[in-house]
């Protein structure tokens, strides 16, 4: 359930394009900061709730892991407050199953049960930090905008500059535009939001084997796959382009024709024809987004 509206800024149209039936305006990412909080104690969540409402835009509540997991798989928050007590199940559990469906949100652990077993696991499954409970509004308020704030939307490796082999350089620079509210029509687009020179992304997609026009389309997809579910709006209204034929032809490469209003990440990375399924760059990213492979019941 929606607990909670902080008021937004102006909302700007999309551009709107002949013969297509002009879409309702939607916020900017600037002005649409989601936070998700997964507790199954009503107390619990409404002192999160009051803490965070002057922190974002718009608040969702789920009482168990399966709403939970639901609710970010639709609206792909940018933060997830998660417990790890929930009556359905091991928070952690439900952790790994949004790394599995390409859940992208920072992950702050909450919970009165905190190991260094816990905090060991959550960190291999890319959450940015273990709370305890009972918490102090402050100490709250110090996670939630470290985590905001962190760089890279996995709080992983992907935060450092790019460095490392062409493959770690080629992934981290498809991340890195996934948190920039904008679509990266052209290369350059790609390589600022990467905070590196066009030369240097040609350098990389060349040492990878992934042109820089499929590496920039696929960026450009991908991101604007993540930024419609948050917005609920379709993917085409988010898209800035002129004509018709460019828009069919990046849906029809997406594989996601006639699924751009509810498809996963998941979903257009497994049939998305930007770049081939068995490059290892392009493996790598999948394991970046994807996470672990969920955990088999003993």
């Amino acid at each position: 359930m929606q607990v909670g509206n902080a008021a937004p800024g102006p909302s700007p149209q999309p551009p709107h394009r002949p013969g297509r039936p002009a879409t309702p305006p939607v916020h900017t990412a600037a002005w649409r900061l989601i936070v998700l909080i997964i507790e199954d104690n009503a107390s619990e969540a409404a002192f999160f709730s009051r803490v965070l409402a002057s922190m974002c835009s718009e608040i969702l509540a789920a009482a168990t892991g399966a709403q939970g997991l639901a609710l970010a798989i639709a609206r792909q928050p940018h933060l997830i407050l998660l417990d790890l007590k929930l009556p359905d199940g091991w928070g952690m559990h439900f952790l790994a199953r949004l790394r599995s469906a390409g859940v992208l949100a920072r992950v702050l652990i909450v919970s009165g049960y905190v190991t260094d077993e816990v905090k060991e696991h959550a960190r291999k499954l890319g959450a940015l930090g273990v709370l305890d409970k009972p918490l102090l509004v402050e100490d709250l308020v110090e996670a939630v905008s470290k985590a905001l704030t962190a760089d890279g939307p996995l709080g992983r490796t992907w935060a450092a500059e790019l460095e490392g082999s062409p493959v770690e350089r080629w992934a981290s620079m498809v991340v890195k535009t996934l948190e920039t509210p904008h679509d990266p029509r052209i290369r350059e687009g790609v390589a600022r939001s990467a905070g590196i020179t066009l030369n240097r992304m040609k350098t990389t997609c060349t040492a990878v084997a992934i042109p820089a026009h499929d590496t920039r389309d696929l960026a450009r997809v991908l991101g604007t796959l993540v930024w419609a579910r948050r917005l609920e709006c379709t993917l085409e209204s988010l898209l800035d382009i002129g004509d018709e034929r460019t828009l069919e032809h990046l849906i029809e490469r997406s594989g996601l024709r006639g699924r751009t209003s509810t498809a996963t990440v998941r979903e257009f990375l497994d049939r998305q024809q930007f770049v081939p399924q068995d490059n290892v760059a392009f493996t790598l990213l999948r394991q970046a987004l994807l996470g672990e492979p969920e955990p088999r019941p003993h």
